[in-house]
């Protein structure tokens, strides 16, 4: 699996039915249209994704996920990224609080991992992710109650009030 997976060559990626970036599983899949998504060692793109600049951005920022999960683990990464990602993603963009989908503290954080630069990150949104990823990698033992029952609720709705932005 390793030698599959360890590939630095975007272009090979976008190329192939399966491949790997970067230690992270990609598959190509023609009923996603140009979306893409992330979860743990799989990476899912959609056959209208093209070898362009909007493309490499796309597939950089997935693979952020990728580190994203590697860091905080399987269970923080279902409860603070994926939950509150695929809630917001099926919204229509009117009924998003936050303007722009890139620009939620969990997307933010992708980015940031995979190095990516987007006009749209304002220094309030980076502080906003910052704080939203300490809150998350604070919780301990009982804390996860208040977290699945409370906060991400509020998250999903993007109030973060139960965090401290400073």
């Amino acid at each position: 699996m390793k030698k599959l997976t360890y590939n630095e060559n975007q272009e090979k990626v976008f190329k192939s039915t399966i491949s790997g970036y970067m230690g992270q599983l990609t598959i190509r899949l023609p009923f996603m249209g140009k979306s893409a998504a992330s979860f743990g060692a799989f990476m899912f793109l959609g056959r209208g994704l093209i070898f362009n600049d909007s493309g490499r951005v796309t597939l950089r920022h997935e693979h952020g996920h990728y580190l994203d999960y590697k860091r905080i683990g399987f269970f923080r990464f279902i409860f603070g990224v994926c939950i509150p990602s695929i809630v917001n993603a099926s919204r229509k963009p009117e009924r998003r609080r936050i303007i722009g989908y890139y620009n939620q503290p969990w997307e933010i954080h992708a980015d940031v991992l995979a190095n990516v630069v987007r006009n749209e990150h304002t220094e309030e949104a980076l502080a906003l992710s910052k704080a939203y990823y300490e809150h998350l990698m604070s919780i301990r033992k009982m804390g996860w109650f208040k977290f699945i029952f409370r906060d991400l609720r509020k998250f999903i709705n993007h109030d973060f009030t139960a965090i401290n932005v400073s």
